[in-house]
């Protein structure tokens, strides 16, 4: 819950708040796609998962989740974070 609103939060602020895409890296596995509408669309479902997962207690992924936060704001802070423009070729 910590890294992934950690870095949801520094994602989002290269590419914005509505970055929709779809997750597929576990097709192999025969687990579906996931499609999210943003960065943080996709970290808050992982917080979810990893509570009814049974791998944290609920207030632990809320706590988590604030302090994953904090830290992305931090990074964001820190680090000059740009959104890259296409690089054209000629030939």
């Amino acid at each position: 819950s910590t890294c992934s609103s950690a870095a949801a939060e520094a994602l989002t602020s290269v590419f914005g708040d509505n970055f929709a895409y779809t997750d597929t890296t576990e097709l192999e596995f025969g687990i579906k796609s996931r499609s999210y509408t943003s960065f943080r669309h996709a970290a808050e479902e992982n917080n979810w998962a990893r509570f009814y997962g049974g791998i944290h207690f609920h207030h632990s992924c809320i706590i988590s989740t604030e302090l994953g936060r904090k830290v992305g704001d931090l990074v964001v802070t820190r680090l000059k974070m740009k959104k890259n423009e296409p690089t054209v070729l000629l030939n």
